[in-house]
């Protein structure tokens, strides 16, 4: 039986919930699309020219709130996310099929720590491969 090998890389699912103050920002696809042109950045990650895509879309049951959902595809992979307003909650999700870097990625979760001053982050680490990381 011929063996097969995935190539390096992982994926980082993110679950945060933010502070009140900073819901609003959850709400804004202005203010996200810089976030996540931001955090590309610090993650030292290449943006594909013209793939970043917000999109806001009405809170289901919560007339006058607007989630947002966005995606950049990256020469690496790709960053996505879905934001529920409603409940100060979003879900991003981070792929790169390279090595990660435990400097760039630490650095980042700070920056959305600090960007939404979050009450909670959750944060699951899948490596491609299976491989275990510690960060």
């Amino acid at each position: 039986m011929e063996e097969f090998t995935y190539p390096e890389g992982i994926t980082v699912l993110i679950n945060l919930w933010s502070s009140k103050e900073e819901s609003k920002k959850l709400q804004d696809s202005k203010i996200l699309g810089e976030f996540l042109i931001t955090l590309v950045n610090k993650l030292k990650m290449t943006p594909l020219r013209d793939t970043l895509i917000l999109k806001e879309i009405p809170a289901l049951g919560h007339e006058g709130m607007t989630s947002v959902t966005a995606t950049i595809a990256l020469l690496e992979s790709h960053v996505c996310f879905h934001s529920w307003p409603e409940w100060n909650y979003m879900r991003l999700e981070i792929s790169t099929c390279r090595e990660a870097d435990v400097d760039s990625y630490s650095d980042s979760i700070n920056y959305i720590k600090e960007f939404f001053q979050c009450a909670r982050l959750d944060i699951k680490y899948k490596m491609w491969r299976d491989k275990d990381i510690d960060m």
